[in-house]
């Protein structure tokens, strides 16, 4: 009976998960700039930049308008550039490590 109900528990695990990166939209804020620094990651691994060439000056002292990107620890955002390395720039692709260390925690939880 624990082997079944652990199967449950990750089937219906891997459906929320994959149904939540599903969507074919970028979420605005924290997603799409956290998106474009692993897009950035993929081609150079170790400078996060949010802009590569801005139209405008860098502005260091507000967030969004800065050169670097590093609002939280790095490895998050290089499973994601890993991610669209091998499989394109998609958002499926931005989204899958999480889902898969989503999945993971669910069975460690259990």
């Amino acid at each position: 009976m624990p082997r079944v109900l652990a199967i449950a528990i990750l089937a219906a695990a891997l459906g929320l998960r994959l149904y939540a990166t599903s969507g074919e939209a970028v979420h605005d804020w924290d997603e799409a700039y956290h998106a474009l620094t692993a897009k950035h990651l993929a081609q150079h691994p170790l400078t996060p930049t949010l802009y590569d060439d801005a139209a405008l000056p860098f502005d260091d002292a507000s967030w969004t308008r800065a050169h670097l990107f590093l609002n939280k620890p790095p490895l998050a955002l290089w499973t994601m550039a890993a991610s669209m390395r091998a499989l394109g720039v998609t958002v499926f692709a931005m989204r899958l490590p999480s889902a898969l260390l989503d999945l993971l925690a669910v069975l460690l939880t259990y």
